[in-house]
């Protein structure tokens, strides 16, 4: 038994009174549902954590930062003899290792235990090797009368001054 529908006439009076669907309002982006706030949360503490870290590295570096402008200092400066040049770059190679040791396993070095520390602070310590007006003036320098140091000792000691700070590992 098949019984088919029939359309049934379109009343135009039916048609015009149709309205759209009313839509509900949009859903707000406030109040947060509970997962973005652990989102924030963790995002938050991430950034905290972060800044920590950058603080500690530029406080830790700090002393390195120094020594640099330090280093800039007694290069342009106009020193009457180049002996008072190498006592400079001695000393601030000595406040460097102060900073990164403890007093008592650096104060008393002097000679090759000296230029043996400052190497080993070095990365690929065994594969670097001091040029040899340096490595006299690591070992002697403070002590040598200032005739003895010309102006390409000095150079020398600057420059390996320089590669030390920025390179030695803490």
């Amino acid at each position: 038994m098949t019984t088919v529908a029939k359309a049934m006439p379109v009343d135009p009076s039916l048609i015009a009174r149709l309205h759209d669907i009313i839509e509900p309002p949009a859903i707000g982006m406030w109040p947060w549902a509970p997962g973005w706030w652990l989102v924030a949360l963790l995002v938050s503490l991430l950034l905290m954590r972060l800044m920590q870290y950058a603080i500690r590295y530029w406080r830790r570096n700090a002393y390195r930062r120094e020594a640099e402008h330090a280093l800039c200092r007694a290069a342009s400066a106009d020193f009457s003899h180049p002996s008072e040049q190498v006592s400079e770059c001695l000393s601030v190679m000595r406040r460097c290792m102060l900073a990164i040791h403890r007093r008592k396993d650096v104060a008393a070095l002097h000679g090759k235990n000296w230029s043996n520390a400052l190497k080993a602070c070095l990365p690929n310590a065994g594969d670097f090797e001091i040029d040899a007006r340096v490595l006299r003036l690591l070992h002697e320098g403070a002590y040598l009368p200032p005739h003895q140091i010309t102006a390409g000792d000095a150079a020398a000691l600057l420059a390996f001054t320089q590669h030390w700070i920025k390179a030695h590992r803490r």
